[in-house]
């Protein structure tokens, strides 16, 4: 049998934390199963996952089917509404989240702007096997005395819509042969004048497909990749040599000294001269840039 579970919070901390308002499981075939999100228990976010059957959401004008492993986003209150549409004919199952609106909205901010309203999800993902865990600590009364033990969990849920949202990474060892290609290509080559259609050739792919298959194993493009080798192989001359910065650029396969201290900016948020000329504020011999 499926439950729900509610929780309310003591002002205070709240506003620093990630906290359940109700987490909850049901299977409905019910034709008045519909809620308007200007008419609910609020504030807050809800995260609604069919595990069967299909749901529907109203946006405006706009009318978004919920079918099997896609959850829905919306912030109560707001113009929405979700229901069961008898048409479907098969019960809708899905599990729920709806979380605090202080801790949690600038993630729901980005999450819909990246998936839009309804996004489509595996259910052996991370996201779906911890929301299932979720509700079944929950059920278990795990978090009955510690807000605090609930937010780090929800925190951690929340990074796994957020590790989605810009592109999920594969381990090296499941990545397919034309993107391990083109990875040690640039590896080889990131100090020479690399361009995106020699990395192309070199992966015997497309650009476009390239691009789009490179990012879906390792969360970023081919040519950000490079970029973020060079600059790391920048920082380390910069810091470990006296090479001047126009002859770093070139043999960090930069055509010109004024893009390499553009390309520099925006990844250190710097420029090199600045950063030579701090290098011993950093605290450490290397600097990875993470993206």
């Amino acid at each position: 049998m499926h439950k729900s579970y509610g929780f309310r919070y003591t002002e205070g901390t709240r506003r620093c934390l990630h906290l359940i308002e109700t987490i909850g499981r049901e299977s409905t075939h019910n034709p008045t199963y519909s809620f308007d999100g200007l008419h609910r228990d609020g504030p807050g976010l809800l995260f609604q996952y069919t595990l069967s059957g299909e749901g529907r959401l109203e946006l405006g004008n706009t009318t978004y089917r919920v079918p099997r492993h896609h959850g829905f986003f919306v912030t109560i209150p707001s113009a929405h509404r979700y229901y069961y549409d008898p048409s479907v004919q098969t019960p809708w199952e899905f599990i729920w989240i709806k979380l605090n609106m202080e801790g949690s909205s600038h993630y729901w901010q980005h999450f819909v702007q990246s998936f839009g309203p309804v996004a489509a999800i595996k259910p052996d993902s991370d996201t779906i096997l911890l929301l299932q865990k979720l509700y079944n600590d929950v059920a278990a009364k795990k978090f009955a005395d510690s807000k605090y033990d609930m937010s780090v969990r929800v925190h951690e849920w929340l990074l796994t819509l957020l590790r989605l949202s810009e592109g999920e990474k594969h381990p090296s060892s499941d990545w397919p042969e034309p993107v391990r290609l083109a990875n040690q290509f640039i590896e080889r080559h990131y100090g020479e004048p690399v361009s995106l259609e020699q990395i192309a050739n070199a992966a015997q792919l497309s650009k476009h497909y390239l691009c789009k298959t490179f990012r879906k194993f390792t969360g970023t493009t081919p040519i950000d990749y490079l970029r973020k080798l060079r600059i790391e192989e920048a920082v380390r001359l910069l810091q470990h040599t006296d090479i001047p910065i126009s002859q770093i650029a070139m043999k960090t396969g930069f055509d010109n000294a004024s893009y390499f201290g553009k390309v520099f900016h925006q990844l250190v948020g710097i420029t090199p001269t600045e950063f030579r000329q701090r290098k011993s504020d950093l605290s450490a011999d290397y600097l990875h840039i993470m993206r």
